[in-house]
């Protein structure tokens, strides 16, 4: 190995490449369709950005269009020298609250639907997922992940925010794909789960018996509430590198494993 190329070794192994390689590669055993540096526009800065990975895979095998789909929407830290820190409840009362605020916001966009739309004759029985828009694509709950809720975060070691900055390119990617999906959402049923992956440290931060205690946990849920025009609250899976594993085979069976096997 020459000089030049040690020195490049060292240099990308100090930042999140390494740890999208190894998440793209652990993604195409679990069978899922793999687009790595997606584009989306900031649109705060009305400019063209890019998410570490966007994967995608059918929960129902109707047809490509108008099938279910699962969207990991992933995005890679890494840092030898930072640690995160999420303050955590197991049941806040922020999470009841967005549950209601989502349910609210269904309501309000099928009602604003039918004044905008009056030939709209959809029954009343009809469940509203057709009409809410891609927040309320995120789950608030899964039946076989289990996790407490991250209310707050705070970076130790290290002053450089890589948290705060995967989060919002997140949100904003998101927002993108509401943009380009507005019109067809109605027949495109997605499921989509937005993901912070650390290659690094992470401790959870509570209170028991009146001493301050600092677990180190692979896995918590992150409720975030970040851009202005953002109506409720979404859930943001943060996770070790090491937990992503566990992670995918715990998503194959929350969603794909009630699928018959083909004959």
């Amino acid at each position: 190995m020459s000089e030049i190329e040690k020195k490049v070794l060292k240099a990308i192994k100090k930042t999140g490449l390494p740890t999208e390689i190894k998440t793209t590669k652990m993604l195409g055993e679990f069978k899922y369709s793999v687009f790595n540096q997606h584009p989306y526009l900031d649109k705060n800065k009305n400019k063209i950005r890019t998410l570490d990975i966007v994967a995608k895979r059918h929960i129902k095998k109707i047809d490509v269009l108008t099938g279910s789909w699962l969207e990991l929407f992933i995005e890679c830290k890494k840092s030898a020298k930072q640690s995160w820190v999420f303050y955590t409840e197991p049941e806040p009362i922020s999470l009841t609250l967005m549950s209601f605020m989502r349910q609210l916001y269904d309501f309000d966009y099928e009602y604003n639907d039918k004044l905008v739309n009056p030939q709209n004759k959809k029954s009343n029985k009809q469940k509203t997922s057709d009409t809410i828009d891609i927040l309320n694509r995120i789950p608030t709950r899964f039946k076989n992940i289990e996790s407490k809720i991250a209310l707050s975060q705070e970076n130790v070691f290290n002053d450089r925010d890589a948290f705060r900055d995967a989060q919002m390119k997140l949100l904003n990617a998101i927002w993108h794909r509401d943009e380009e999906f507005k019109e067809n959402w109605s027949r495109y049923k997605l499921t989509l789960i937005p993901i912070i992956l650390f290659s690094g440290h992470i401790f959870e931060c509570h209170y028991e018996n009146g001493e301050l205690i600092t677990p180190e946990i692979e896995y918590t849920r992150y409720l975030a509430h970040s851009l202005p025009h953002q109506r409720c609250p979404i859930l943001i899976d943060v996770m070790t590198l090491d937990y992503f594993p566990k992670y995918l085979k715990l998503i194959e069976k929350e969603f794909f494993h009630h699928q018959k096997k083909p004959r």
